[in-house]
């Protein structure tokens, strides 16, 4: 007689799923847990402990934290370790945060955090000490088998995001005692910050003029739009990437379009030789890959966003690149960025009047949390004119037309 291909099913005890019927655990942002005398208490992060260790690690713990002790330690299990915490901070912010942004903070887990501090090791037992292994981690870059120090706003990065998964620990209370890095996971000093600018960019991290002149003088059609929209309002390949058809006034030149990293609102002008540069690249430009992407401006010879969420590097900044090598003028710390770099710096260049530095400071989005900034709604179109001509006239050497 052919046996049965059935499987036998599983008990319901055997199911890791969240929250069998009569359990005594509440499962909540993957994490289990139990409310004792009015403060939660946590037994392990899904799916890594799972339903029945939970469970007994809860009975273990129970009688303790109910008489109003410390949960007794068991140094055989991974509870409340740091493992156990940096994966229920990506769970928690999976969704909250852009794709690349928590790639970011994953990065920083998997190759300082975890490796400094040990995945099985108690979060209990977390001392500053431990922190300063992980500093080190960060301060030292392997490439190839060359080591070479790390500069002073890369670490700024790693250290912020490290202490943001402290701090989301700290808040959920997943530890009896606060966790504290003892400064080792401080930002660098600000002079240390501007010596490593000051000697690794000698040359400075902005275009000059001829620079730009040059770059424009190769570029195609749309590089060419792109390149005088992003200079005439110090545009980062982020606000170009997104730029839509809605924010843009082309027959008056006039462009509405809040910066997308904080959604301060800003306005200004484009240039004649912009609007002119656009005009010509609508007549060319593809159809766009999706019908989401219908209303950008500007879309890659494949009709995609000149942005990614998903992936690590910057498709315009690489594209941006291209020209600056063919035209000579790549070095070290020049991007797409530095066009807004030279923005701010012509418009110093050109006036003295704070008044000016402010209207240019809106016209890039900087956040100004003052109670003028928030009750003013815009400027006058003259005033943005006139901040657009100090840096049309440091490129072109010309007046704008009244």
């Amino acid at each position: 007689m052919a046996h049965s291909t059935h499987k036998k099913a599983r008990s319901k005890t055997d199911d890791p799923s969240p929250n069998p019927p009569g359990s005594p655990l509440s499962l909540i942002n993957n994490r289990w847990c139990k409310k004792i005398k009015g403060k939660r208490h946590y037994f392990g992060t899904y799916p890594r402990t799972t339903y029945r260790e939970a469970v007994a690690e809860y009975e273990r713990c129970r009688f303790d934290l109910a008489a109003g002790h410390a949960k007794p330690r068991n140094l055989s299990t991974t509870e409340n370790a740091v493992a156990d915490i940096c994966d229920a901070f990506l769970v928690d912010r999976k969704g909250k945060i852009g794709n690349r942004t928590w790639s970011d903070y994953k990065t920083v887990i998997d190759k300082f955090v975890l490796p400094g501090l040990g995945k099985e090791k108690p979060a209990d037992d977390l001392t500053p000490a431990d922190f300063k292994r992980v500093r080190d981690r960060m301060e030292i870059s392997t490439v190839v088998g060359e080591t070479k120090k790390v500069g002073p706003k890369t670490v700024e990065n790693y250290c912020t995001r490290a202490r943001a998964i402290i701090n989301f620990a700290n808040e959920l209370q997943m530890t009896e005692r606060p966790i504290s890095h003892g400064g080792y996971l401080a930002n660098p000093e600000i002079k240390l910050k501007r010596k490593y600018v000051n000697e690794t960019y000698s040359e400075g991290r902005d275009l000059s003029r001829e620079e730009i002149l040059d770059v424009l003088s190769i570029a195609d059609t749309q590089m060419k739009a792109i390149i005088l929209t992003a200079i005439g309002a110090g545009l980062l390949s982020v606000d170009i990437a997104y730029l839509r058809f809605n924010h843009i006034d082309l027959e008056n030149g006039m462009v509405i379009y809040p910066r997308r990293k904080t959604e301060v609102a800003r306005s200004f002008v484009l240039w004649p030789e912009a609007r002119q540069a656009i005009r010509e690249w609508l007549e060319v430009r593809p159809e766009p890959h999706e019908a989401e992407l219908s209303d950008h401006i500007f879309l890659t010879s494949f009709g995609n966003l000149w942005h990614s969420d998903e992936h690590r590097g910057n498709p315009l900044g690489r594209e941006f690149k291209k020209l600056l090598k063919a035209a000579g003028h790549d070095r070290k710390g020049i991007s797409f960025s530095a066009l807004r770099k030279s923005y701010r710096t012509a418009v110093s260049i050109y006036t003295t009047d704070e008044a000016d530095e402010k209207i240019a400071d809106y016209i890039c989005g900087h956040s100004n949390r003052s109670m003028r900034a928030r009750y003013r709604q815009r400027y006058s179109r003259k005033k943005l004119i006139r901040i657009s001509g100090y840096v049309r006239r440091w490129l072109y050497g010309k007046r704008v037309a009244k």
